[in-house]
């Protein structure tokens, strides 16, 4: 747990402390966006911005096993607290970058 803390503060430098990195062993992970003021449009709702950057940091956690692979499919549903349905929900494809 605490290398994948590491990775992922290395690889989203520019959203370091946003987001609560929840149950993170098999997939399907949980994360959270830590919801602040500023992440939030007036009525309470939370943006495209913030949703789509959540989004990117869930999937590039559960891609941290796909090693010698080229793309990477996922399907990311985001809940709200309350809510059993999804609210959103989104599917990605990736490049995945060789490895170093």
């Amino acid at each position: 747990m605490l290398k994948l803390t590491a990775f992922l503060d290395e690889v989203f430098v520019q959203v370091k402390g946003l987001f609560e990195k929840g149950e993170m062993g098999e997939i399907p992970i949980r994360t959270q966006l830590k919801e602040t003021d500023e992440h939030l449009r007036m009525g309470g709702t939370v943006p495209c911005p913030a949703i789509f950057a959540l989004t990117d940091f869930s999937f590039r956690a559960a891609m941290r096993a796909m090693v010698g692979r080229v793309l990477a499919v996922g399907d990311v549903r985001m809940h709200s607290e309350g809510y059993a349905a999804p609210v959103t929900r989104a599917s990605l494809t990736y490049s995945v970058p060789p490895a170093r």
